[in-house]
């Protein structure tokens, strides 16, 4: 596990992600958690702001929230898939019903991850991202 994760850090370390959360607390304890594989990492504090910086910036994945304020993260994710069909999105959500599920692979997402996070998971997802 060790060694798979240097391999992880590694690859990961160039790349540029965006992160879209609205609450402050979640938002700081994920961030801590991502600076441990990225090292360009652009915060949004909801779904229309990201878009606006999506449009204006690369990013090699994105990481969201999905019930945020202005425009929520499914929304968001229609928007960005509209244009750009490969981009990696991973969902971070405390909800885990059925309804938020089959929405999401709709949009096409690459990953969903329940909070509290569980760091094997990120891992897996990750892994997923860079490979």
């Amino acid at each position: 596990m060790e060694n798979s994760f240097k391999v992880i850090t590694t690859m990961s370390k160039n790349m540029r992600v965006l992160y879209v959360e609205d609450n402050e607390e979640a938002q700081q304890q994920t961030l801590k958690m991502l600076e441990n594989f990225f090292t360009d990492i652009v915060v949004a504090n909801n779904g229309q702001e990201a878009l606006e910086v999506f449009q204006k910036n690369s990013f090699h994945a994105i990481f969201t929230d999905i019930e945020m304020p202005i425009m929520n993260g499914i929304s968001m994710i229609e928007k960005i898939r509209e244009n750009n069909k490969n981009i990696p999105i991973v969902i971070f959500s405390a909800y885990d019903k059925a309804e938020y599920f089959l929405k999401t692979i709709n949009v096409g997402i690459d990953g969903y991850i329940l909070k509290p996070y569980d760091f094997k998971q990120i891992i897996e997802i990750i892994t997923k991202i860079v490979m």
